[in-house]
C-alpha cells in the first residue's frame, strides 16, 4: 500500500511537471511573437548608391517565371538593395507580424534614402539634387501580387546631428508621394518618420 501511495505520488509530480513544460511551450512563442511583433532596423551603407527601376504597366502584368523573381517582387523590394557608388545610403525597415490569429496580415514599411556627401550637425530639405529615395510599403504575403504602394519623391527634411565613418545618426521625416503598384495610380502623400542610429 506505501508502495503504490509513493508511485502515486512520483507520478502526480511528473504529470505536473509535463503539464508545466506543455504550458511553457505554448506560451513562450505567443510571448516572443507578441514581444516581436513590430521589428525596426537601421543600416548604413557607404560607397554605395540606389537605382530604383520602375517597371511599366505591362512589364508588372507580366506572368512571372517564379515568384521569388515577379515584376512585382522587384519593384516593391528590390529597388531597396544598394549597388556600388560614391554615397551614404541609410536603409530603414519595419516589419510588422501582425495578429497571432490571423493568417497572412504581415506587413512591411522600407525607406532607402541615398545622400550625397553627409556632413554632422545638417538638415537638408528635400527635395534636393543630393538626396535620391525609394519608399515602399505592403502586405508581406502578397508582395508577388502587387499589394503595395511606392514612391520616389518626397518632401520633408532629413536631419544629420551625427555623421561618422561607423554610424550616423539621423531623423528622416518626409511626405512621400506613392503610387500603386497594382494600378500605377496615384495616392495621397505617405507621412514617413524614422529615427535612429545607422551603422
Amino acid at each position: 500500500m506505501g508502495r503504490s501511495l509513493g508511485r502515486m505520488a512520483i507520478l502526480r509530480r511528473v504529470l505536473r511537471i509535463v503539464a508545466i513544460l506543455i504550458t511553457l511551450l505554448v506560451l513562450i512563442p505567443v510571448l516572443v511573437m507578441l514581444l516581436l511583433r513590430s521589428t525596426e532596423s537601421h543600416d548604413l551603407h557607404r560607397d554605395a548608391a540606389i537605382q530604383p527601376l520602375i517597371p511599366s504597366s505591362d512589364e508588372l502584368h507580366a506572368r512571372p517565371v517564379s515568384l521569388d523573381d515577379s515584376p512585382c517582387r522587384r519593384l516593391l523590394l528590390s529597388n531597396h538593395s544598394t549597388v556600388p557608388g560614391t554615397h551614404v545610403v541609410l536603409s530603414s525597415r519595419v516589419h510588422d507580424m501582425g495578429g497571432i490569429t490571423i493568417i497572412d496580415d504581415e506587413t512591411y514599411e522600407l525607406l532607402t534614402v541615398e545622400i550625397e556627401e553627409p556632413r554632422s550637425g545638417e538638415t537638408i530639405s528635400v527635395p534636393s539634387p543630393r538626396v535620391h529615395l525609394f519608399y515602399s510599403r505592403g502586405g508581406s504575403a502578397w508582395v508577388h501580387h502587387c499589394a503595395g504602394i511606392f514612391g520616389t519623391a518626397a518632401t520633408g527634411s532629413i536631419s544629420l546631428p551625427f555623421v561618422t565613418t561607423p554610424f550616423v545618426r539621423a531623423t528622416i521625416d518626409l511626405d512621400v508621394e506613392v503610387t500603386s503598384a497594382r494600378d500605377l495610380s496615384t495616392h495621397d502623400p505617405v507621412h514617413v518618420h524614422f529615427a535612429g542610429l545607422y551603422w
